[in-house]
Parts: structure tokens; sequence; C-alpha cells
């Protein structure tokens, strides 16, 4: 049986109050912080998962706002170089229909699981304007 003291009940509580307002009945609240929400599968409605009925799985604060992004490439390239997302505009787009599973979903009808139509930038196109050396042989983010 699983456990919790009433300072971690009144938390958790709390945090529900913070919660997108867009959270509906088909949504299952696993976590307030950092946050879980599972979907009902059985609400789904055509071939993709609407954006407002996305699994959510946080595992860290939110990220930046869109204007402060930026990839950073480097190491095992001809040129070094920091993109905004405005830099990246111009690269040839692509959608894709994809569904993306938590690697920790469980089994039943509520899931870490969204089937959504996709677009952005290819990363082959993005990284080659900082052209790769032979020596490039992975990548790692932080």
């Amino acid at each position: 049986m699983l456990a919790i003291r009433r300072r971690g009940f009144l938390a958790l509580l709390g945090g529900g109050l913070a919660l997108p307002r867009w959270l509906s009945a088909e949504h299952h609240v696993v976590s307030a912080d950092p946050l879980v929400v599972e979907f009902d599968l059985k609400s789904l409605r055509g071939l993709h998962t609407s954006v407002e009925d996305f699994y959510v799985r946080n595992h860290f604060d939110a990220p930046l706002a869109a204007g402060q992004a930026a990839l950073q490439v480097e190491g095992e390239v001809e040129r070094p170089c920091r993109l905004a997302p405005a830099d990246v505009a111009p690269f040839p787009e692509r959608d894709l229909g994809v569904v993306l599973e938590c690697a920790g979903d469980g089994v039943g009808p509520m899931g870490l699981v969204s089937n959504g139509s996709w677009a952005g930038w290819p990363l082959a196109a993005v990284l080659s304007s900082a052209r790769p050396t032979r020596a490039a042989g992975m990548g790692w983010t932080r």
C-alpha cells in the first residue's frame, strides 16, 4: 500500500491548483511536480492526438521560451555555430506522423502515448550548416 504523509498530500493538492486549465476529465494527473499527465486512449478521435490531449511527461522544469532557445553546434565541425529558431527557419521543413510513447508507459486505458503530426527541420540539414568533419561520429546534448 502506498503511504503518503500529510505534508506530501498537501503539496500534491496545492500543485494541482496550478495545472493547466486545458486538462479535462479524459486526463489523469499522475504528478503535479514534475507534471505528468496521461491521456485516456478511449477518447481519441481521428488519426492524430490533438495538442490539448497529448500526454505530458516532464522530468525537469519547463524549457526556455522560444525567444531564448538556441542550438549550439561545436566540436568536430568546420564552422561552429549557435543557431536560434530564426536561423533554422530557411532550412526545408518536413512533416511527419509520429507515435511517441514514454518508456515507462504502463498497460491500461490511460497512457503516456500519443500520435501526432510533427513539423520541423531534419537535424541532418541543420547540422550540415556547421560542416561536420569526418571525425564527427556522435552528438551530445545538454
